[in-house]
């Protein structure tokens, strides 16, 4: 159980991905952690970066044509087991077991799904979409709802930077958006994070609604580098200008037992 609203991480990069700043090995984590006074934090990879070569992964062709997956299925499937075996040394010690993953657009986990099962914790994120830059804007919203309403479909605990695509692709933030991806995300019963690697996102009015809606949300880093884990300072500024002291965050904070909890969860009955 979480002592404080800040000491777990959910969302943790190793130098299994492509986007990590070496060194970030799990012991050099473990050990930051301890001098952080984090209780644990979750690891999540990037799982296209188990199935691609990373040019090939920066380039995002599976988004478009799900086929491009379906090709690198076994090799990347191998690699992704690989993965959770060298996890599993660490579950148990405050280190969780998780994923980030990607939707094609039409609708598919980039991953697949009876590995998806095997992990304690599966981050959905959008992290590109066709027409990028270049896509009329109207068409680049559509695509956006329709690719993160797909991953709310699938089985995910936590909904990662959810509109950090647009700030990404130097776009403007729709924010008639906002009401219809938090609905869902309720509904779904899936946690919302606040990300603080590079830009804060969401933004206040986007956090606001998920807590009208009683969404708890998730403090997440998004570290890729040593220094950022368990670096919450983005998140606290968050609450404070939304005038909720630390001592009432309990109600609003996704912890462990909100995942233990969870009646459509199927993996952390296994963890401590």
């Amino acid at each position: 159980m979480s002592i404080s609203p800040f000491d777990f991480d959910w969302h943790v990069h190793t130098e299994r991905s492509y986007c990590s700043e070496t060194p970030l090995s799990i012991e050099h984590l473990r050990r930051e952690a301890e001098r952080k006074g984090l209780i644990g934090f979750a690891i999540t990879d990037h799982s296209a970066h188990f199935y691609f070569p990373e040019k090939e992964a920066w380039r995002y062709p599976f988004i478009g044509d799900y086929s491009v997956f379906e090709k690198a299925r076994e090799r990347g499937n191998a690699r992704v087991e690989e993965y959770l075996k060298d996890l599993g040394a660490f579950r148990g010690d405050g280190i969780l077991s998780g994923i980030e993953v990607e939707a094609a657009v039409t609708g598919e986990l980039i991953l697949d799904e009876a590995l998806a099962r095997k992990f304690d914790v599966v981050i959905g994120a959008v992290h590109w979409l066709p027409g990028y830059k270049d896509a009329p804007q109207e068409e680049f919203e559509r695509l956006f709802l329709e690719n993160t309403m797909a991953l709310l479909a699938h089985d995910i605990d936590i909904l990662a930077h959810p509109t950090r695509v647009f700030r990404r692709s130097e776009r403007p933030i729709p924010k008639y958006l906002y009401e219809p991806i938090v609905r869902r995300a309720a509904e779904r019963g899936v946690s919302i994070e606040i990300n603080s690697h590079s830009q804060r996102d969401p933004d206040i009015d986007f956090l606001r609604m998920c807590l009208d809606m009683g969404i708890k949300v998730a403090m997440s880093s998004d570290t890729h580098n040593i220094k950022e884990l368990g670096e919450f300072s983005h998140q606290r500024a968050f609450f404070r200008e939304l005038g909720i002291a630390e001592s009432e965050m309990k109600d609003h904070i996704f912890t462990l037992d909100d995942l233990k909890n969870n009646p459509r969860h199927r993996r952390l009955d296994k963890c401590n």
